[in-house]
């Protein structure tokens, strides 16, 4: 999921960039909707911005057969982060633990760190 992200939204070798456009240009709707998580008011074409106050990511997160994911990328600083949890809660435990791991790198220098070939 990470290199998927990365390739998407960091490197733009994935999707032409008029298409990552309308991915990461929230919706009228998206803005309008009365939702319980602010961050789903960016909602675009199956992504959002994650993380309003730790700068501009991009990414999803979801849910399946015990399993929770926050999967996001920040363009500007290129890193992707992705938090996989094996858990099954009412609330989403991954976004927890994506949000301190992204307020930790925050201000980190992370030049050449991990870089994508």
């Amino acid at each position: 999921m990470g290199l998927f992200l990365d390739g998407l939204f960091v490197r733009r070798s994935v999707l032409r960039p008029e298409t990552v456009e309308l991915m990461t240009a929230g919706s009228a709707q998206a803005a309008a909707a009365d939702v319980p998580d602010p961050d789903l008011t960016t909602y675009g074409l199956g992504a959002y911005r994650i993380g309003a106050d730790l700068g501009v990511w991009h990414g999803h997160r979801g849910s399946y057969a015990g399993f929770a994911t926050v999967g996001a990328s920040d363009e500007g600083r290129g890193i992707t982060l992705v938090v996989l949890a094996n858990v099954w809660a009412t609330e989403h435990p991954g976004r927890a633990v994506w949000s301190a791991l992204a307020g930790a790198l925050r201000d980190e220098d992370l030049t050449g760190v991990g870089a994508a070939g």
